[in-house]
This record gives C-alpha cells, structure tokens and sequence, in this order.
C-alpha cells in the first residue's frame, strides 16, 4: 500500500490526503516516506560528488550533513506549515495530520537518487524536486482545508523558513569545518 500511495500523490491525487489525514497508523509510513526521499537524494549527490571527482571522504561528509540538514529542514517545513497554515489562514489540522500529508507528498521527491547520473539526472531530480513542491501545496490544502492560494502562501512561508534555519545552521556546521581545513593546508 505504501508504493500505491506515493504513485497517488504523483498522480496528484487528491483524495489520498483526505485518507491519510485521520489514519494515525500511517504516521511512521510518511515519516518512512520523508526518510527514504531525503536518503535517495542523498545517496544520488553521493553518488555524483564521486563521479564528478570529490574525495570520499568530503562526499560522505556532504552525505551526512545533508542528511542532517534535510531532516531538520522537513521538520522546519511540516511545523511551520502547519502554524501558517492554521493560525494565518483558518485551517483545521493537527500537527500529525499535517505530517502525514506532508511525509507522503515528498513521494515524488524519490526521484532525488538519479541525480548522480550523468547529463540527465539533475533533471530528472529536479523534475522529482518540483513535483513534490507542488503535492505539498495539494497536500497543505487539502490537509487544511484552505483554498490554492493560501496553500501556495503557506508553502511559501515554509520553505522560507526551511530554507533560513537550515543556511543558519549548515553556516554553524560548514563553517568550522572549512575553517579547519583552510588552516590545515597552511
């Protein structure tokens, strides 16, 4: 059922948010979902980082903050997706049931693990990027009950907000770690 469910929200369908929303036994299912997209994708830069001539050890670095990163970012965007979502524009959720629809939206996201593939696989990662931003903007209205509009302005204050946090935070991470590293070629 799983595999149906992420073929759903690819399809775009909107009736799958509607199902997910109550059933709190499809919570770990949709984090399982968050879990494998931001891996996949992470495995594909991985994979490309290699192929493109970075050392292993930088790219399993890069692997590991970006994990890191990706996790936190979700967490960032399910929250305040769910707070803008609720407090700004009237929508009727639960934190849970926004992480649900949220964890299953990111299915298209999967597509992430091509990117390492020469020529076209940044496009195709990116086709999965795209399509996934906009299940999340079916899945928030649908999730909320709230028109397009203030699902795309909701998104849009999330990602923000992803976006902050996680620059903030990867600078705390990165910074040292270049920091280091320029001082160890002096």
């Amino acid at each position: 059922m799983l595999l149906n469910r992420i073929i759903r929200a690819i399809k775009l369908d909107k009736t799958l948010y509607h199902e997910v929303k109550p059933d709190e036994s499809l919570t770990n299912e949709a984090i399982m979902v968050i879990a494998a997209a931001l891996i996949l994708t992470q495995i594909g830069s991985f994979l490309g980082n290699l192929i493109g001539g970075v050392g292993f050890g930088s790219s399993l670095l890069i692997l590991i903050i970006g994990l890191v990163l990706g996790a936190v970012g979700w967490g960032v965007f399910i929250f305040v997706a769910h707070y803008a979502g609720t407090k700004f524009f009237g929508g009727n959720a639960a934190l849970k049931e926004m992480l649900r629809s949220l964890g299953y939206a990111q299915g298209p996201a999967l597509l992430g693990v091509f990117g390492f593939i020469p020529v076209v696989g940044w496009l195709v990662a990116w086709v999965g990027s795209v399509l996934a931003l906009i299940t999340s903007v079916i899945a928030v209205r649908e999730t909320l009950g709230v028109d397009t509009v203030k699902a795309i302005i909701t998104c849009v204050i999330a990602w923000v907000a992803m976006i902050i946090i996680t620059s903030v935070i990867g600078g705390l991470i990165y910074g040292p770690i270049i920091a280091a590293a320029v001082m160890a070629s002096i």
